[in-house]
């Protein structure tokens, strides 16, 4: 026998017992009876929305046919993929499916309130089938956050639950986790994600973008998308939550009073206190906004400053990165900027020179005062409106003859002479005091001419005021008016819920501005009352309600309200004004600006107009705001949608 017929030998142990597979091997856990999703009057199903793919997400939707999608996150957002908010809820509907915001309706602050109890959620479930009038059955969504994504709470819900369906429920967990593993622990956090206003901190954070992706980092902001890397996300929590290594927060007035950013800002404080994530938000301090003014959240960190200089405040970015270990992309390239640039020529495949006309939110100030006098003491100006700055009093006065008999310690200025800076003795204002003067007596002109026009005030948490029309002011609560293209419409900027017992109302808020268009800018809002005309509610309840009624008010929504409300104040005339003080009014325009832009963009694909469009047609029952208006009769309608998010206050 060769060397080469000698076989190999090696020690081997003896194979366990063979055993028969039985069918209680192939069952699911006890907590999850289903990993297929249909319509079954007995299924009941947990999405973890920011984990979900789009594809997935409309599977579910497609195939459950729900009864019921209720939702019990903290921020009821749609943006997965291609879709938004007013795609999902045609969806919604298309499947017959009933939409409610609970986390809205029981006002959750954070994500282990206490009202999402699962005792406390069965009876308010319970409610809303009753209120509803349809049997207690399946399928019913939940779209849930992380910690009620959770077996646990899954599990104690599902039990709860039992009581309302003695046949029991099959519940579903979606994205199922592979092996009981949730392999998305394992990804590393690689992202510097930028909160910031939009649009006005726009310039700033696309210059700090490109100069943090310069040095190598992963950047996401919504002005530049990603820089370097591959998305893995499809919802800006989940950027947050699992793929941020740091979240930069610009700070300025202005971002301190939108939405977007404090969504962003709650999620991020939450996850670095729940998961113990050390600096994981830094504040960046871009405009001149007190540090007192910051919010609790943002004021006890470590705030960088580039309100003096950008340059400064991004080499102590950069020392803080370091510092803290924020790693940089192995994978993306020298390049990135220059990648990113040329992806981004893509955008403009969606414009077209196909000119288009816009409706802004200014309304143009046609003709002030002449005048605007001076009065040097401390007792207040010659009359109302009257702005005091510093040493003097300012108020706007139509002719000098008014002066006569007022005393000598007045001085008169015409407006340009008042703008360059007025010298009153041996003092002298500044232009951008003047300018300040000028403001405020435009505020206090219409504040009291909305007083006097029978509007109520509603006076809000950062010390703004917006003005309400209440039930009764205007005949039948309703304006007619032209829109846009010149079609004759009428809007209701009043109505009542006769489910909730409320009555909403729109409201404006007016901020004046002096500079090449002199122009008010026109803030819409919605305040509630009890009664109709006073009894305000509570700002807590207020929040919740705008959550539910302003879900689907889309732009053109807004827009039309603004347009009725302009039409009414105007009496539908070209001009309108209002008293500014001793015989001298302001001129305003009876439209606000429209513009005419040379481009536009290119409408979508026959698919997406398709489903657009489908969304579009649901709106005529305008169930939110629990009237139909526009061209239908004024039918009151009965208010069964709790269809909930807050307005863009």
């Amino acid at each position: 026998m060769s060397s080469r017929d000698v076989p190999y030998l090696r020690a081997v142990s003896r194979p366990p017992p063979r055993k028969d597979v039985g069918s209680s091997q192939l069952q699911a856990d006890a907590w999850q009876r289903t990993l297929f999703v249909s319509s079954n009057s007995n299924l009941i199903a947990f999405l973890e929305f920011d984990r979900l793919l789009e594809a997935e997400f409309l599977s579910l939707v497609l195939g459950a046919k729900a009864k019921f999608i209720i939702d019990l996150r903290l921020v009821p957002r749609f943006d997965l993929g291609s879709l938004n908010r007013k795609i999902v809820f045609s969806l919604f509907s298309q499947t017959g499916g009933e939409y409610r915001d609970l986390s809205g309706v029981l006002g959750v602050r954070d994500r282990r309130d206490a009202n999402l109890n699962p005792a406390i959620l069965r009876d308010h479930i319970e409610a809303t089938f009753k209120a509803s009038k349809r049997p207690i059955e399946g399928p019913i969504l939940f779209l849930v956050d992380t910690p009620q994504f959770e077996e646990s709470y899954v599990s104690q819900l599902s039990d709860t639950l039992q009581t309302l369906r003695p046949e029991g429920w099959e519940v579903l967990r979606a994205p199922i986790e592979s092996g009981g593993i949730d392999v998305s622990r394992d990804i590393r956090r690689n992202l510097i994600f930028i909160s910031h206003a939009n649009p006005e901190n726009n310039e700033f954070s696309r210059w700090l973008g490109l100069q943090l992706a310069n040095e190598g980092y992963e950047i996401w902001s919504d002005v530049t998308k990603l820089i370097g890397g591959e998305q893995f996300w499809d919802s800006i929590e989940q950027a947050i939550r699992r793929y941020s290594a740091k979240v930069l927060v610009v700070l300025t007035r202005v971002a301190q009073e939108k939405q977007g950013v404090l969504d962003e800002i709650n999620c991020a404080v939450t996850l670095e206190r729940v998961e113990g994530l050390d600096g994981f938000v830094i504040p960046l301090r871009l405009d001149d906004i007190p540090f007192d003014q910051i919010r609790a959240n943002l004021a006890r960190k470590n705030v960088i400053d580039f309100s003096k200089n950008w340059a400064v405040g991004l080499g102590q970015l950069f020392a803080a990165l370091k510092r803290d270990g924020v790693p940089k992309s192995n994978t993306a390239a020298s390049n990135a900027v220059s990648v990113w640039h040329r992806e981004n020529r893509k955008s403009h495949e969606i414009v077209q020179k196909v000119p288009e006309k816009l409706l802004t939110n200014w309304l143009e100030i046609k003709a002030m005062p002449p005048h605007v006098v001076l009065t040097k003491n401390s007792t207040g100006g010659i009359g109302q409106p009257s702005v005091g700055l510093h040493f003097v009093y300012g108020s706007y006065i139509g002719r000098l003859s008014a002066l006569e008999g007022k005393g000598s310690d007045q001085v008169s200025f015409s407006l340009p002479e008042f703008f360059e800076g007025p010298q009153i003795g041996d003092d002298r204002l500044q232009p951008l005091e003047a300018n300040k003067i000028a403001v405020g007596l435009l505020r206090q002109s219409w504040n009291a001419f909305a007083a006097e026009k029978g509007l109520a005030p509603y006076y809000m948490s950062s010390g703004a005021v917006a003005w309400y029309v209440p039930a009764g002011l205007i005949p039948g609560d309703s304006v007619p008016f032209k829109d846009l293209r010149g079609k004759s419409r009428k809007k209701y900027l009043v109505g009542k819920s006769q489910k909730r017992g409320v009555y909403w109302h729109y409201a404006i808020e007016v901020q004046a501005v002096i500079g090449n268009v002199n122009r008010l800018i026109l803030q819409s809002h919605i305040a509630f009352t009890t009664d109709g005309e006073r009894a305000l509610l509570p700002s807590e309840k207020m929040h919740s309600l705008r959550r539910q009624f302003c879900k689907s008010w889309w732009n053109d929504r807004w827009r039309d309200l603004m347009i009725a409300f302009v039409t009414w104040i105007s009496n539908n005339g070209k001009h309108w004004r209002m008293s500014a003080g001793e015989e001298c009014f302001i001129e305003l325009a009876g439209r606000p600006i429209e513009v005419k832009s040379p481009v536009s963009l290119r409408r979508g694909s026959e698919d997406d107009e398709r489903v657009i469009a489908l969304a579009q047609d649901l709106e005529w029952e305008d169930l939110d705001a629990g009237l139909i208006d526009d061209d239908e009769d004024p039918v009151l309608i009965v208010d069964h949608s709790d269809v909930g998010n807050s307005d863009s206050e």
